[in-house]
């Protein structure tokens, strides 16, 4: 499913904004502080129905305004269908060809997004769970299944945390009869999380090396995953550690504790690896991420690359120009048409921005 444009209104620095994108390549760009990564973020939530920049929604409202909403139109070479997303201080509301979804879940994986940007380097190489936020949004375009089981093991584990809290302040029949009710469905749930994310994580890994290899032929890229607990021991586990978590009022184990380790050559990127080697990495699995969509539901997701060519060499860029696949539309934001190579901007859909938000639209 082509992206064919997208409308906005009250969107970031955005009061109204419509674009056309081509099927393929599309280039924006522009100075800086006219909204270039915006629309990057905008199409994010058309696919995904939020940023890739932050947790909270009020922050892609254009200041003086209470609402915004994205439009876009979808087809192949003709509008086949309109999703819109509109968000207010009363929620969040996904249509498609104006029927409402009854949830946010029943509308992520119908348009899937890949995107790409420097910022990624922060929540790959940072913290452990901007990893698995990471991984998981990308395993729940990819499975109904994987998202039922990830909301249901969030939701539970916030209910259980709240009780082993109580129970810290002393003993509670009550709240101990109800902990163990829901450790059993903690378990039946994580198990199902966490066997999901071994599955599409096997097959990442066979696709992620030879992607890398095309940008970096010396290195051996590969993701393992580092369980807090073994899977077969996950009930046995909680009970062992259910003294500890009361007393610290959190759930110590489980997938919400476990860890995608990025490594190069066997080594631990997050400790070895310069900042060249992760962009790559990172630029790597996010192209990984995108043959692994097609490979499963059969449709290239839309790829997103902000700012991708301007750190890259003559060389590097011809090594992604190559790996790019031909069949993947692709927009790219970038300040200056000179940082990228004068072959792929002839064959683009170059869109610049404009101050004042205006934009040249010349082919």
């Amino acid at each position: 499913m082509t992206l064919l444009s997208i409308g906005l209104t009250n969107f970031r620095c955005f009061a109204v904004k419509n674009l056309e994108f081509g099927n393929n390549l599309n280039i924006i760009h522009g100075s800086n502080a006219v909204g270039k990564i915006s629309l990057l973020e905008a199409v994010h939530v058309l696919g995904l129905t939020k940023s890739n920049r932050t947790n909270n929604d009020q922050e892609m409202v254009k200041q003086g305004t209470d609402y915004f909403s994205v439009k876009g139109n979808f087809g192949n070479g003709e509008i086949k269908d309109t999703v819109a997303v509109y968000y207010s201080e009363k929620g969040k509301q996904i249509k498609k060809n104006n029927e409402v979804f009854k949830s946010l879940g029943e509308y992520i994986g119908y348009f899937n997004v890949v995107s790409f940007a420097p910022s990624d380097l922060i929540s790959f190489f940072g913290m452990p769970g901007k990893r698995r936020r990471e991984f998981d949004m990308a395993f729940c375009q990819l499975s109904k299944q994987f998202l039922y089981w990830s909301t249901v093991y969030n939701r539970l584990l916030k209910e259980r945390n709240v009780l082993l809290k109580t129970l810290a302040f002393g003993t509670d029949d009550k709240a101990k009869k109800l902990l163990e009710v829901i450790d059993q469905r903690l378990v039946e749930a994580g198990k199902n999380v966490i066997q999901d994310r071994l599955c599409f994580l096997k097959q990442l890994n066979s696709i992620l090396n030879g992607i890398h290899k095309q940008i970096a032929e010396q290195e051996d890229l590969t993701i393992k995953y580092q369980g807090s607990c073994s899977l077969d021991n996950f009930e046995r586990s909680l009970k062992t550690n259910l003294d500890y978590d009361i007393k610290k009022g959190l759930s110590s184990i489980g997938p919400h504790r476990d860890n995608f380790v990025l490594t190069i050559n066997e080594q631990d990127l997050c400790i070895y690896g310069s900042q060249g080697q992760k962009r790559n990495a990172v630029l790597s699995l996010k192209l990984a991420f995108v043959e692994l969509i097609y490979r499963i539901k059969g449709e290239y997701p839309i790829l997103l690359l902000d700012d991708v060519f301007s750190e890259l060499d003559q060389t590097r860029q011809n090594q992604l120009i190559k790996t790019l696949n031909q069949n993947v539309q692709t927009i790219i934001t970038t300040a200056t048409l000179s940082d990228i190579d004068k072959e792929l901007v002839a064959k683009a859909k170059l869109i610049e921005l404009i101050k004042g938000g205006g934009n040249r639209d010349p082919k």
